[in-house]
């Protein structure tokens, strides 16, 4: 993939270095700076085409490949993508061992004299290196980034040569995340590989720059030489241009000298960093040896401070952004790429990825067991979007393992220390590769938690992000949970958070307990990885909700942004295309008011409304109250709760409500009743407020939607929500009729499973779908219409007659996005991009009724249905059909017989809808009507 774009970073390069670099960074793919936190002026992109070759013997050094005049390359790999990926050009997932790579770059005139700078972002794993020959340093380490000084070795002006040997086996010794038994592997270059030209050769240069800052205005700063300067050393910030115009930022007011690279500023009415306003101080810094300027780079700090602690009269400890309570919002990100594999195909791919997650209503990602790319964590700094930072874990615990583990945790602690939208790191991930019966693997926990917390003592550290209840020492109490059932997790969750308090054994290692920790949800979820490709709408917004109903918990990372490969419960696709929740669509909201999105879900003051998503109550004449029965209605009382966590003040406010409903044959929602009251809320805390008490009449069946809403005394959204029931059953009624004034309507229903013959393979889901029928492919299935006493209707009069429907096509796995490898049984989630249409055909009494057109086989929160009567696969729903029967039809001597099949020709398969699953509380049936 050729990219046709000049590296914004070029605009600040001198004017003779832009014009020589500009049509060769034209040329390259992903020309950007790879490091916007540590950029010099002059610098030259080296990716884009290398030459390569395989060495599966290990023979290329013995053969002499690295020598210049090498060049017998049998294939040609595109930099800085793995060879595992599609955009290498190479894409092979098998190879594993030695791999070369070479290519030819020549150093402009005006870097004479400089100190040459060779940087690669990171090669998983082992790397040498040899420029014109000569060899000029070995790495070993597949996350972190490594740079040579290469003026001893180049030869002689003009064209000079660069090979690269790599070794990768994925080894389960080296902290190699989740590659090992999960996603497709990394090998090789997979991140910018550039020059630099820095200071004079012979002089220091700027190795490193630290950034420690408090929200008064100080800002600590060390900068790092090279090697010991000649002189007196002294440092000097410059304020500077960002280099894009995304974001905020600000400027320090004038220069400041620091003498010898270590010292203090203070900058007046410092603007804090944070979500809300992320803002950026960027700075130019100069390297003064004496009176004479030997380095200069560009770089930005940002005002902020992370801690733990209680606020105010909080009973609970939580995570504190700039000394105020900090909810974390989150979704974990492995960072995985169908093009690149671990390395982003744009850096608008990567900023795109940070704009998603805060549309979602997000403010944090959990990094998960990955150092990324540098410019994620810039995109984080720049956009507003705090992380937690995981790091990669091996999966076998040996002397190796910890000596490898211990060098990339310091190396990416080195790097990324100065990124102020990390707020902790994550030592460990579930314990993998640890065995805590072991005490020597405890200790290596501990003592990684301690040289964490040393190395970088302005973030919380958490030592394993624990899914076996098996924390040590930590700043962060975490846990995970993945439950599909709503009942079961609601008691998951009451349960932990009874057994979360100061020296409780919960959650800790045997021997261990907890001190005063905020408590957060680390992982969770209702779909898990091998659970099939399905929707997520559904458990997401009753999981969230029974998180939010307790103030102890502060915070969780929803699992996950996107899918990965085979992993289908992101909140996008693999290829970042939009999922489709159906919030929008389900949820009937006022004049006035936007769609409801999964960002009112994710919102940090929210509206907890209902006990039971989807509840279902006991139709009037079921119950036992005596009003109930003789006049007809149920009465039910919806607890209603506010979580205020944005920072905004408590006080009075009023809850607003409009209660919806569907019958069986309205397919759209019709507005019975709405109310107000006031509601009390507290900042940093859950108030109870008054439930809303409704009263349900007794219709033939009713599908409920409850929306509610939060508006403080200017009549501003504070949060909002919505809540479900159904007052009917799974069964069907097989024949009845409603008198009115005018008109008398007659109904004849069905299960869609009462068919008497089919065509096609019925696509059974596991809980067995006596609610639907579902046929992939070439699909038909016939009916014969009787009345309660099983007599088939044959010759019919009325004065108008309808068939009812709610159908969809039925894709089998066509839909599912990963078909290498497919698990358990899948309905996957609607998705805008990636419909399956199907045509289908009514006849009745052999007569051709109608051709319906059937835009897809969709699952979202819109098959509700579905969720709550467990007949049919999760959140399936179709399209409500209502078809008009020509009298000639209806009055034709004959069974009446009803077949739906797939056009001819076409492929696209069918689902018949009960009413117990689907969207509309519809059954198959034939209405007809008397005037």
């Amino acid at each position: 993939m050729i990219f046709k774009r000049v590296p914004i970073q070029l605009l600040a390069l001198p004017v003779f270095l832009l014009f020589a670099l500009s049509s060769y960074a034209a040329e390259i793919p992903r020309p950007e700076h790879p490091r916007p936190d540590f950029r010099r002026d002059a610098w030259l992109n080296l990716n884009g085409a290398w030459n390569f070759a395989f060495d599966p013997e290990n023979a290329g050094e013995t053969n002499g490949w690295f020598q210049p005049d090498y060049a017998d390359w049998p294939k040609t790999i595109t930099v800085p993508y793995p060879w595992e990926s599609r955009l290498s050009g190479i894409a092979d997932t098998n190879y594993k061992g030695t791999a070369w790579y070479q290519r030819r770059f020549t150093l402009p005139a005006e870097w004479n004299g400089k100190q040459i700078l060779l940087h690669f972002g990171a090669v998983d794993w082992y790397a040498k290196v040899w420029v014109d020959g000569t060899l000029v340093g070995e790495h070993d380490g597949g996350y972190t980034p490594f740079s040579f000084v290469i003026n001893p070795a180049l030869q002689g002006e003009g064209e000079h040569v660069l090979t690269v040997k790599v070794i990768d086996t994925t080894n389960p010794e080296h902290p190699v995340g989740k590659q090992v038994n999960w996603y497709t592997t990394t090998s090789g270059i997979w991140q910018t590989v550039y020059l630099e030209a820095a200071g004079p050769a012979d002089r220091a240069t700027i190795q490193d720059v630290r950034f420690t800052t408090t929200v008064d205005g100080r800002v600590s700063v060390e900068v790092t030489p090279s090697r010991p300067t000649q002189n007196a050393m002294q440092v000097v910030l410059l304020p500077d241009v960002p280099p894009d115009d995304a974001g905020s930022s600000a400027s320090i007011h004038s220069s400041d000298a620091i003498e010898g690279g270590k010292g203090e500023i203070t900058v007046e009415n410092p603007q804090l960093w944070s979500p809300e306003s992320p803002t950026l101080y960027f700075v130019q810094l100069n390297l003064f040896d004496g009176s004479e300027m030997v380095d200069s780079i560009h770089t930005y700090f940002a005002f902020r401070e992370v801690g733990r602690g209680k606020y105010g009269g909080m009973p609970d400890e939580c995570i504190l952004l700039n000394g105020k309570p900090f909810y974390i919002l989150s979704a974990l990100n492995q960072a995985f790429h169908p093009d690149g594999i671990y390395t982003y195909p744009t850096d608008q791919a990567i900023r795109k990825d940070v704009e998603d997650t805060l549309e979602f209503g997000f403010n944090n990602l959990r990094i998960h067991i990955k150092v990324d790319e540098p410019r994620l964590y810039y995109w984080a700094d720049r956009l507003g979007l705090t992380l937690l930072y995981d790091m990669p874990c091996f999966i076998k615990f040996t002397e190796e393992a910890k000596r490898t583990f211990e060098y990339t945790m310091r190396q990416a602690i080195a790097r990324d220390k100065n990124h102020p939208s990390i707020l902790a790191w994550v030592i460990f991930n579930e314990t993998w590769g640890l065995n805590f019966k072991y005490p020597e693997q405890v200790e290596f926990v501990k003592d990684m938690y301690a040289k964490a917390k040393a190395l970088d003592p302005t973030r919380l550290v958490e030592d394993n992000s624990a899914c076996n209840y098996d924390h040590i020492v930590t700043d962060i109490n975490s846990w995970h949970f993945y439950i599909y059932d709503h009942a079961k997790a609601r008691e998951h969750i009451e349960h932990v958070v009874k057994e979360t308090f100061p020296g409780s054994p919960f959650n800790f290692l045997k021997g261990y307990f907890q001190e005063t920790q905020p408590l957060i949800n680390s992982e969770y979820g209702g779909v898990s990885a091998g659970m099939g490709d399905r929707d997520i709408s559904w458990c997401f917004h009753y999981l969230t909700q029974e998180l939010r109903r307790h103030p102890k918990i502060m915070g969780y990372v929803y699992t996950e942004l996107q899918d990965i490969e085979w992993e289908h419960n992101g909140f996008m696709n693999y290829d970042r295309s939009r999922k489709v929740f159906g919030y929008e669509e389900f949820v009937p909201v006022p004049e006035g008011h936007k769609p409801f999105t999964c960002r009112d879900l994710n919102a940090a003051d929210f509206l907890i409304l209902g006990a039971t998503p989807g509840e279902r109550l006991p139709t009037p004449r079921d119950t036992d109250n005596f009003m109930g029965f003789f006049f007809g209605a149920v009465r039910h009382q919806v607890p209603v709760a506010l979580s205020l966590f944005s920072g905004r003040e408590g006080g009075d406010f009023q809850l607003k409500w409009q209660l919806y409903g569907m019958g069986s044959y309205d397919a759209e929602w019709i507005k019975y009743r709405e109310g107000h009251a006031p509601i009390s809320g507290k900042p940093y805390t859950v108030t109870e407020g008054k439930p809303i008490r409704l009263k349900f009449w007794d219709d033939p069946g009713r599908l409920y939607v409850l929306y509610a809403w939060v508006e403080d005394s200017k009549g501003n959204l504070v949060a909002r929500n919505f809540w479900t029931c159904v007052n009917f059953g799974s069964g069907v009624s097989r024949e009845y009729a409603l008198r009115m004034w005018s008109r008398t309507e007659y109904y004849y229903c069905w299960e869609p499973v009462e068919y008497e013959s089919i065509t096609g393979t019925l696509d059974e889901f596991p809980k067995g779908g006596r609610d639907v029928v579902s046929i992939p492919g070439e699909a038909s299935v016939t009916y014969l219409v009787k009345n309660h006493q099983g007599t088939v209707l044959t010759k019919k009069s009325a004065d108008e007659a309808y068939l009812m429907f709610e159908l969809a096509a039925c894709a089998g796995n066509e839909r599912v996005d990963w078909k290498e490898r497919i698990r358990a049984k899948s309905t996957p989630q609607t998705d805008v991009e990636n419909q399956y249409p199907s045509k289908v055909e009514v006849w009745v009494k052999d007569e051709l009724l109608a051709t319906l057109d059937l835009p897809d086989d969709p699952a979202d929160y819109r098959g509700i249905l579905s969720n709550i009567f467990r007949l049919a696969p999760p959140s399936s729903y179709g399209y409500f059909q209502r078809l008009s029967i020509p009298k000639e039809i209806l009055e034709k001597d004959a069974p009446f017989k009803v077949e739906i099949k797939t056009a001819p020709g076409t492929q696209g398969g069918l689902r018949v809808f009960g009413r117990a699953s689907g969207r509309y509380p519809t059954p198959p049936t034939l209405m007809l009507v008397e005037k």
